[in-house]
């Protein structure tokens, strides 16, 4: 043809012949010499020699030459054929040069015709499909079958990692692919070369070597190309064309591979997009299904249900929710995967200390997510009962706290990636508002019922009847709202220092009934702090509370201070055999119901205080209607007495008044005590009033009688004693005490009163008395008779059960009346004026009347006498006549040591005056009858001296009117015979006496006739026998 060239060369290779398109198309001229020139020399100039060279020295039969002309570029295609039939040219060959520019054009349009086909064809097939999987198996097929490559693989970078690339498809010839690696590194491979420069790798032949080639070698192959699939300058894995053969490529198959690794890697990114859409639709759903879980009550549940949603989304072995237990200490909330062992502890009692595990500990103080993918090669995993090779926690934050995590654990190394912490983040935050709403949720449901709770015992705790009641609905109430195993309430003794114990729920189960403070520190720190404390583990606690104050078996105990106006009254302890058996919350709960106690106790001592105030003003105003009702009433203090016993709800009671002189308490008033009591109440012994309480007594039967007793005070004197007794053993409260004592002070004032008025109406009553006395004394004239009236009637008038006369007869006091013990053996008892300290004596001097109770030892009388009148008090009045005393009237009572008082002695002084005026009355009266009787005597004696002759005669009617008229016991007469008196005649009591009785028996007679003879005038003896004791006088029988 025109564009074909035939040249024929001999064995030399010389050009023997060429046809005549060789000067056109290769620009030469056919040789001109007679010899051929070689092929060589003759296409020296053109431009297919080198192929040719080529051809012929490597005995190549065919070749292809791109040359240019003016007219553009023109491919040759060169083709050597030997010429066996020619005889005459041995080994000829046949060069042919063909252009085939025309035909390689057409062919080169249908073959790019066919490559955009099969682009469009990929790129259709990739677009089809948004399955990663898929997409890469289907254009490794494709590309396979039009690149005819020995081997098509597909390496991809896993998303937000930056190396290895992990194989994703190989297809091919099976030998080759087995030796195809599952990942490839990033360092010193053609794949990583093509991901770091994002540009095409090619390598035509391995064999030429260089650093990359020695993997193709080993793996079979001898060129490659390795293209990047990059997205917006993103690589995110490569296309990997293998060959066996070596293989040039031309710019427009580079350029082909990389429009569909371009295609690839777009549809590989849509892919991903798309991925991530359904996994973030997926994830939606499930935060949706999430949030669904909020509004399930159970905490419990709702983590659950979290969980099983989250594997949904992640491939895990076990998983649990880990909450904050108390501070350093985490509880399960939930789980999943987990088998239990039943005989270990249950997971719902299981807790975490997050000190022990340093994952933990980073977790909680970075607040950051942690994960580990290979646990056996990490030294700072610490391992525990469940085993696996790697774990992933995310911690739950809730107003910037960590309030747990997420545990989440696989058997195989590496499985959990950053993608699955990325959602697991995600699940977290959606679990702290869970586990923050459930906690919200119960708080308020607790909230409620605490409210509800504590408006019930509120209310129970204002109509309770009393304190222990009271006291017993709190800690019921308690119960209800948190778990406990015993709770007890005990009081503080502040005088004692020791905690009694008053209650406890269950009933009876207190520990012991008293504990001193000084051996517990720990409740005497809450006493001084005023704070409570919760101990989680008795156990463990480094301040635990003593055995004695604690139950042996509880774990957990709190215990919180009752305190009343800054000051702490009381503890209430709750205890739980369970270690860590009190939340935070829960010991929120029981300070509540401390301060619920404390204002229970304050309420109750208000309510009691207001009580005994009312009870005070009760039996204070009853005290003083009574007082004023009438001060005449019959027994004023007896009728107060059970008045007062009546009001306090006690059963018994006395009222005794203090005698200061006699140290001595009087009974006034009883009320409720049997008869046998009253008797040793009558008079009791005391020296003050200060610090004094009645005695207990007791009967013969058993009975015994316990008294508390509060002084009566008038004008801050302590005038008697108010005694109480509610007839058990039990103590009287301090309130009731304090009742008293108030009462004590009003009783005093009515006692004093009472006294007084008593004082007023004996006063009136002795006036009354003396007054109708003095009437009588006036009516009498004879002295003896006037001084018996005296004697007998100041019995009555003075209540006394002895008065005794002493009348004054030179310097001494002679008595001479009496009525009462001893009075026959008064007459003629002296007392000598010179006794000063005698008592009758004193008043004498003093002119006042003085008297002393309770004598007892006093020398204020002769001990005779008050061993003769058994006297216990007296009062001594002086007769005073024109201040002249004259006599003693000496009152005695041997009944009452106190019989006497001030209020007796101004009557008793007038009526001492109206006596000694009635005697001088008397005196008179018998002086002028003792004239006219000495006057009738003198005329009676004249008439018998002038009738009677006979001396005998004469002395014996003489000595019968002495007798008759004055008086005398004792008459006789002796006559002066030779110097000596001799005793003619004696009469005694008017009738005669023997005369012949020794001498001696006249010797007081003999004496007085001698002085009288010698003085030659009357002689007045007095007190003969006192005078000389040793002479025996004739009146003794």
């Amino acid at each position: 043809t025109r564009s074909d060239i035939t040249m024929v060369l001999d064995e030399q290779c010389r050009v023997i012949w060429q046809s005549f398109h060789s000067t056109r198309l290769l620009g030469i001229e056919p040789p001109q010499s007679v010899t051929p020139p070689h092929v060589f020399e003759h296409l020296r100039s053109s431009g297919v020699l080198p192929v040719i060279r080529r051809m012929l020295e490597t005995n190549t039969a065919q070749g292809e030459s791109l040359i240019h002309q003016d007219d553009g570029e023109h491919i040759l295609e060169v083709e050597l054929q030997a010429l066996d039939d020619l005889r005459d040219l041995p080994n000829a060959q046949l060069l042919f040069v063909r252009d085939v520019t025309t035909l390689r054009v057409r062919s080169n349009l249908e073959e790019r015709r066919r490559e955009l086909l099969m682009v469009s064809a990929i790129s259709a097939d990739i677009a089809s499909s948004l399955d990663v999987a898929q997409i890469i198996d289907r254009a490794v097929q494709q590309t396979l079958t039009v690149n005819n490559a020995d081997i098509v693989s597909v390496y991809v970078l896993d998303d937000g990692k930056s190396g290895p690339l992990r194989r994703e498809k190989c297809h091919g010839d099976p030998d080759v692919v087995a030796l195809i690696p599952e990942t490839l590194p990033l360092e010193d491979t053609i794949a990583g070369r093509a991901v770091r420069d994002n540009q095409t790798v090619i390598i035509t032949d391995a064999q030429d070597g260089g650093s990359l080639s020695e993997r193709l070698i080993e793996r079979g192959l001898r060129a490659a190309i390795t293209i990047p699939l990059a997205v917006h300058d993103h690589v995110v894995g490569v296309l990997q064309f293998g060959y066996r053969t070596r293989r040039e490529f031309d710019m427009v198959q580079v350029a082909l591979l990389e429009s569909v690794g371009r295609q690839l890697a777009i549809a590989l990114d849509n892919a991903r997009l798309y991925r991530q859409e359904l996994e973030q639709r997926k994830l939606a759903e499930v935060l949706r299904q999430v949030a669904s879980t909020m509004a399930t009550p159970p905490l419990h549940e709702a983590l659950t249900t979290i969980l099983g949603l989250l594997r949904e989304l992640i491939d895990y072995e076990r998983a649990s929710v880990l909450l904050v237990d108390t501070p350093g200490c985490l509880r399960i909330g939930a789980q999943q995967g987990f088998v239990i062992d039943p005989e270990a502890v249950p997971l719902d009692l299981t807790r975490i200390d997050i000190a022990d595990y340093p994952y933990l500990v980073r977790l909680f103080d970075e607040r950051t997510a942690q994960i580990v993918s290979d646990i056996p090669s990490d030294h700072e995993w610490k391992t525990n009962e469940f085993r696996y090779n790697s774990w992933m926690g995310v911690p739950l934050i809730s107003h910037d706290q960590v309030i747990g995590c997420i545990s989440i654990t696989h058997q195989s190394a590496g499985q959990l990636t950053e993608h699955d912490l990325r959602i697991a983040t995600i699940f977290a935050n959606q679990t702290a508002m869970v586990v923050e709403n459930a906690r919200l949720f119960e708080t308020e449901q607790r909230r409620r019922v605490y409210a509800e709770q504590l408006q019930k015992t509120s209310y129970e705790l204002v109509t309770s009847r009393s304190l222990d009641a009271a006291l017993s609905t709190v800690l019921v109430r308690l119960k209800d709202l948190l778990e406990f195993d015993r709770a007890n309430i005990g009081l503080i003794n502040e005088s004692q220092q020791v905690w009694v114990a008053y209650t406890s729920h269950p009933a009876g189960t207190l520990p012991v009934s008293t504990i001193p403070l000084a051996n517990n520190p720990l409740m005497n720190q809450i006493v001084e702090t005023k704070s409570p404390v919760l101990i989680h583990d008795t156990q463990a606690s480094a301040s635990s509370i003593t055995q004695q104050a604690m139950w042996s078996e509880a774990r957990s105990w709190m215990g919180l201070p009752l305190v009343v106006r800054d000051r702490v009254i009381g503890i209430l302890s709750v205890y739980r055999v369970q270690p860590r058996g009190f939340s935070d919350e829960q010991f929120q709960i029981a300070r509540t119901f401390a301060n619920q106690v404390a204002a229970a106790f304050e309420n109750f001592r208000l309510l009691e205080e207001a009580n005994r105030q009312n009870r005070a003003l009760s039996a204070l105003n009853m005290v003083l209607s009574v007082s004023n009702e009438a001060l005449t009433h019959e027994n004023l203090l007896g009728v107060l007495l059970e008045r007062v016993l009546d009001t306090l709800n006690l059963k018994y009671g006395v009222i005794h008044q203090y005698y200061v002189g006699s140290h001595e308490l009087r009974l006034r008033a009883v009320s409720g005590l049997p008869v046998a009591l009253v008797d040793p109440l009558n008079h009791i012994p005391a020296l003050g009033l200060q610090d004094v309480t009645l005695p207990p007594i007791a009967l013969p039967g058993g009975e015994r009688y316990i008294f508390f007793s509060v002084p009566l005070v008038s004008h801050r004197v302590e005038i008697g004693l108010l005694s109480v007794s509610s007839g058990t053993a039990e103590p009287l409260s301090p309130i009731l005490k304090t009742l008293l004592t108030n009462i004590g002070q009003q009783l005093g004032v009515v006692m004093d009163n009472a006294i007084l008025f008593d004082e007023t109406a004996r006063r009136v009553t002795l006036s009354t008395d003396l007054g109708r006395l003095s009437l009588a004394i006036s009516a009498q004239l004879e002295r003896d008779a006037v001084l018996d009236l005296i004697c007998r009637e100041s019995l009555g008038v003075f209540d006394v059960q002895g008065a005794y006369i002493w009348l004054v007869n030179d310097q001494q006091l002679v008595g001479k009346m009496a009525s009462g013990l001893g009075a026959d053996r008064f007459a003629g008892y002296t007392l000598s004026l010179q006794e000063s300290h005698l008592l009758p004596v004193r008043v004498l001097g003093e002119w006042r009347p003085r008297y002393i109770n309770d004598i007892g030892n006093k020398r204020i009388l002769p001990a005779e006498f008050v061993e003769m009148t058994h006297a216990r008090s007296v009062m001594a009045v002086p007769l005073v006549r024109a201040d002249v005393p004259t006599g003693v009237l000496l009152l005695v009572n041997v009944q009452d040591s106190q019989a006497f008082g001030d209020w007796q002695t101004e009557q008793a002084g007038l009526f001492g005056v109206q006596i000694a005026l009635a005697l001088q009355n008397a005196s008179l009266f018998e002086e002028v009858r003792h004239r006219l009787d000495q006057l009738r005597l003198v005329n009676e004696v004249g008439r018998y001296t002038i009738a009677i002759l006979s001396p005998s005669m004469l002395v014996d009617g003489v000595a019968r009117q002495l007798y008759g008229l004055l008086g005398y016991d004792t008459i006789s007469v002796l006559h002066l015979e030779e110097g000596e008196l001799k005793v003619v005649t004696v009469f005694v009591r008017g009738q005669p006496f023997p005369t012949d009785l020794p001498a001696e028996r006249y010797a007081s007679l003999q004496t007085a006739a001698k002085q009288a003879i010698q003085q030659s005038e009357p002689v007045i003896l007095n007190q003969v026998c006192y005078l000389q004791p040793d002479i025996p006088h004739l009146s003794e029988p």
